[in-house]
């Protein structure tokens, strides 16, 4: 019995946002995201870490957002984008700040990152895509 290769790996077990993002979450394009990032090797990690979420942002506009402006001709440009920027900006902080922080407090801060910007993420195009929404 051969089994697929798991998309996550127990996200929700995630002790940080670092983790959540590096370890845990979309195992498939994890890899690929890694080795894009291995072009600025040697540079800061801070650049490191927006421009793999900037590449995450802009696969995410042109799989979901592009085709539903080009079905509607309703733009929800840079709503994926922004969410992946805030994104950077968590985990970056996570490295540099909250790591310190007690593991409770580092896994509040993780979920308030990945929840409270998600309407960025859950837009109508996503809604519509998944049949919650018939805003064609």
């Amino acid at each position: 019995n051969q089994s697929i290769f798991p998309i996550h790996h127990h996200p929700l077990h995630s002790p940080s946002l670092s983790q959540f993002w590096g370890r845990r979450w979309n195992l498939w394009v994890q890899d690929w995201l890694k080795d894009i990032s291995q072009a600025l090797r040697g540079r800061p990690k801070f650049i490191r870490i927006v421009f793999t979420f900037i590449i995450s942002g802009l696969f995410h506009e042109v799989m979901v957002n592009f085709p539903y402006w080009l079905m509607t001709g309703k733009s929800y440009f840079g709503t994926m984008m922004s969410y992946f920027l805030i994104q950077a900006m968590g985990v970056y902080l996570d490295k540099k700040c909250f790591r310190h922080w007690h593991p409770r407090m580092r896994l509040v801060m993780q979920w308030l990152f990945v929840v409270l910007p998600s309407p960025l993420f859950v837009n109508v195009p996503v809604l519509t895509f998944f049949g919650v929404t018939d805003a064609l």
